[in-house]
């Protein structure tokens, strides 16, 4: 019954973020400054992918009893990629800067439905919760910057970052039931 609601609330979020997007967007533009230009421009590059996979997997790889871990988190950091790039190519919505012009960022060419950045970064909390339950509010935290910094540099719309919330939080769920239900030894060596 709880995952019921659960996914419930996801659906009724997501579909509510469809209905924002463009107001979302806009409110957005009204806080651009020099500043946050230059932070959410870092977070959105730089951040939500490598700090990611680097800074988990050497958390991973310092505690060896936590060692488990390491492969369901890169495995749902790719499980997430995938899905969201083959959904990106399924639905094919355009990037807000299509609509909105952004001079620099007008020639890429790819779609914005769901964001990939986001799910990356959510793929990580379940099992951060799971083996860090201390540093699960910090990631999502994390995990919301990187969304918003989507928005904020024009290539996401709201629902676009819901979705890839959603994408990357399941799928990092999943990865975690699977590796308790399995309990998979992961042997990883620097040995030759």
């Amino acid at each position: 019954m709880k995952k019921h609601k659960i996914l419930i609330i996801f659906s009724a979020v997501l579909i509510l973020s469809f209905a924002v997007d463009h107001a979302f967007f806009e409110l957005v533009d009204l806080i651009r400054n020099p500043l946050f230009d230059y932070f959410m421009g870092w977070m959105s590059y730089f951040a939500s992918t490598f700090i990611v996979l680097i800074l988990l997997t050497s958390f991973f790889l310092i505690q060896e009893k936590k060692i488990r871990y390491v492969m369901p988190l890169w495995i749902s950091f790719f499980t997430a990629g995938i899905i969201s790039l083959a959904i990106k190519f399924l639905v094919q919505r355009p990037r807000p800067f299509f609509e909105v012009f952004i001079p620099f960022f007008s020639r890429l060419p790819d779609y914005s439905f769901p964001s990939t950045h986001t799910a990356l970064a959510f793929a990580a909390i379940p099992i951060l919760d799971k083996e860090y339950p201390m540093f699960k509010w910090f990631w999502i935290l994390f995990g919301l910057l990187v969304g918003f910094s989507r928005i904020y540099n024009g290539y996401h719309y709201l629902s676009d970052v819901v979705a890839g919330a959603v994408i990357g939080l399941v799928i990092g769920k999943m990865y975690v039931l699977l590796q308790e239900k399995t309990n998979i030894k992961w042997k990883i060596s620097s040995q030759n």
